[in-house]
């Protein structure tokens, strides 16, 4: 409901130069057929594009209200990934990077301590963390942690505000299983352009449906957050369905 009253404020508003018409074709809008390779066809449609367009166009004819057209995210990044297949991953994660504040002196004691955790229980080798900068970002409300490079890890600073151990320590193991795809790949770009593939296949969501975030997501829930919570727990808490738990809320 808010959203709809949102876009009919918006409505009334000047400066847009684009309007949707009360008619629009919103398949013809939000799904592409896209061919990064010769042998890699697919017909991809946003979700969040096709909602969005469908309920414009309904308070268009309920109104008569010629409403601002919502660009698609994932048609963006198609478009990018047919002129290189890695410049769409990093025109979102250098943006991302680019933009982070400051964090003073001490403030990554909750990093350095979930990184020791993580050796001490062997999820990770120490020499895996060489040449890895991890660092808070400010991120997402529900984006935990990101992985813009085979070198950087940023972790969302809400973690770090309210002093949150485990969760730094179970994301930390997260972007970490991704920074082993990175290294298992051919290229820096090979992962990149893999990650924006699945990305766009997926109609944007990052979550089990990506192959990539899937290997992630199964190391974090069966191996990382049991392991870890029962460290931080000292074993008065079932584990498993603990971390159960965890993922359905994600």
């Amino acid at each position: 409901m808010k959203r709809f009253l949102i876009v009919f404020l918006l409505s009334a508003l000047p400066g847009f130069a684009r309007a949707d018409a009360c008619n629009t074709d919103c398949n013809n809008k939000c799904c592409r057929t896209i061919q990064i390779t010769p042998f890699d066809r697919n017909s991809i449609c946003d979700p969040a594009c096709k909602a969005s367009c469908e309920a414009a166009k309904g308070i268009c004819r309920a109104g008569g209200h010629s409403l601002p057209s919502i660009p698609s995210l994932v048609n963006e990044v198609t478009k990018l990934l047919e002129q290189s297949c890695s410049s769409a991953f990093e025109t979102i994660t250098k943006a991302v990077v680019f933009s982070q504040p400051f964090y003073g002196a001490g403030s990554d004691y909750l990093i350095n301590s979930s990184r020791d955790v993580l050796v001490q229980t062997r999820l990770f080798a120490s020499q895996e963390f060489g040449g890895v900068t991890i660092r808070w970002c400010r991120l997402l409300q529900h984006t935990a942690g990101m992985t813009p490079d085979p070198n950087l890890i940023c972790i969302n600073d809400d973690l770090f505000k309210n002093n949150q151990p485990l969760e730094t320590a179970i994301t930390i193991a997260h972007e970490m299983t991704h920074i082993r795809e990175y290294r298992r790949m051919a290229t820096t770009d090979s992962f990149k352009c893999e990650y924006s593939k699945e990305y766009v296949r997926c109609g944007g969501r990052q979550d089990r449906c990506m192959p990539l975030e899937r290997e992630a997501y199964d190391f974090e829930d069966g191996v990382a957050c049991p392991t870890l919570t029962n460290l931080y727990y000292h074993g008065t808490v079932n584990a498993q369905a603990f971390c159960t738990n965890r993922a359905s809320r994600r």
